[in-house]
């Protein structure tokens, strides 16, 4: 690793980790509203189940990207 791009590095790690602390309470909070979201959307099982697991393969997704494009 360039002596120069050692700041940088740490900087987009601490840049990703604090957007992730951010970010975590939006994902993990649908989980106590879901009964309330199932009944006013009409939502069955499966879109319920879809709609808790969208943010789970996307963060995949996205990482996987990430790792290939480094």
């Amino acid at each position: 690793m360039n002596v120069q791009r050692k700041p940088a590095m740490i900087l987009l790690l601490v840049t990703i980790f604090a957007v992730s602390i951010n970010l975590r309470p939006a994902i993990t909070s649908i989980g106590p509203m879901l009964e309330t979201i199932r009944e006013q959307l009409q939502l069955t099982n499966a879109e319920v189940t879809l709609l808790t697991a969208i943010p789970v393969i996307s963060m995949g997704i996205f990482f996987f990207n990430f790792i290939t494009s480094a």
